[in-house]
């Protein structure tokens, strides 16, 4: 029975990767086939996006940059970096020192 234990905990590793492997590929037919709920046009199910069309732009924002003035540009990036300073100050950082005594 000794000489055994080597041959089973070879298969049992196999086997479970056998099945692995077959679940695997059984998803993927399913997905190629549309079967199980897979499909290249899913059904939108959130009540907000029910009247939004294939193509609609979901969120656009322009900002032309040929008609700002020098001094609107500056003042525009002075206030993204404001923003961006107190966005990285308001989360405490991982980073800091701890105290030593």
């Amino acid at each position: 029975m000794v000489e055994h234990h080597s041959q089973i905990i070879f298969l049992l590793p196999w086997v479970v990767l056998g099945i692995i492997a077959l679940t695997l590929f059984v998803q993927g037919w399913m997905i190629i086939n549309y079967r199980n709920g897979y499909s290249v046009h899913p059904e939108v199910k959130h009540p907000e996006m029910k009247n939004v069309q294939k193509g609609d732009p979901l969120l656009t924002a322009k900002i032309k940059m040929e008609n700002l003035s020098e001094d609107q540009y500056k003042l525009l990036q002075n206030r993204i970096n404001e923003l961006k300073m107190n966005e990285l100050f308001d989360e405490p950082s991982t980073y800091e020192d701890e105290e030593e005594e």
